[in-house]
């Protein structure tokens, strides 16, 4: 069982299966008690956690790392470690929490009022975004891992070229926050919701764009949609005949 400074790069670097055909283990010597299992018989590449508390050695899979980078794990192992020395299973709070992906499914069935459009909004912005962490339980997901993936989500969009991707990371994660909200009134032990980017949203430019003639049937069905009822009420008041213009003298 070789112990070494595990990276990124030499992670990419070992071979799955391994030429051996038996499970070879390598132990970061940053995170102790984190370790990197590359299989014998298939191309898997497994975190796993090992602690000696109470006299016992114990050994835990937890995820795939070809999903979880190396910051993430060393973050994840480390709770994983204090609740087995604390004689806690990690794995029997992982399974009664909550995923992204339960978490979504649940406020969208909760939520019917949401209109379509805002239910499509919310599995594209989560759903496709965010994707590596739908089946990830919420709670762990910290501040650290939304200021990063939200920076990621704008290069990605950037480079397909749709723009700067500044809104479309911003919107990925104001759903997030939403849905975490959402698990906070059902949970009150869930930790604070790590959406606290604060300076970190990008600057989105106001649009001065005027709505042509042409356009206004389709800018009417997106008001007649929108979830906020004041501003939905304001803007079909803005649209109404005659609203605005100057009395006439008689």
């Amino acid at each position: 069982m070789a112990r070494v400074k595990l990276t990124e790069r030499m992670i990419g670097r070992l071979e799955a299966p391994d030429p051996s055909g038996n499970k070879a283990f390598y132990w970061d010597t940053e995170q102790r008690g984190l370790g990197l299992v590359i299989s014998g018989t298939t191309a898997t590449k497994s975190w796993v956690v090992q602690s000696d508390a109470g006299g016992k050695t114990k050994r835990i899979a937890f995820a795939n790392a070809s999903l979880v980078s190396l910051a993430e794990a060393r973050q994840r192992a480390r709770r994983m470690l204090l609740d087995m020395h604390d004689g806690v299973d990690p794995r029997a709070g992982r399974a009664r929490a909550p995923t992204l992906r339960q978490t979504l499914d649940a406020y969208l069935q909760t939520n019917r009022s949401l209109s379509e459009r805002s239910r499509a909004g919310y599995r594209t912005f989560v759903g496709s975004y965010l994707k590596k962490w739908l089946d990830r339980p919420l709670r762990e997901i910290t501040r650290e891992d939304v200021e990063r993936r939200h920076t990621e989500i704008a290069v990605e969009v950037a480079e397909r070229g749709r723009g700067s991707g500044g809104a479309t990371a911003n919107a990925a994660m104001r759903g997030l926050r939403v849905l975490y909200n959402f698990a906070l009134e059902r949970d009150a032990s869930m930790p604070a919701n790590p959406v606290r980017l604060r300076r970190q949203w990008f600057a989105i430019p106001r649009r001065t764009r005027s709505v042509i003639n042409g356009d206004l049937p389709v800018f009417y069905r997106a008001v007649k949609e929108l979830e906020n009822p004041v501003a939905r009420d304001y803007l079909l008041l803005l649209l109404s005949p005659g609203f605005g213009e100057p009395k006439r003298r008689a």
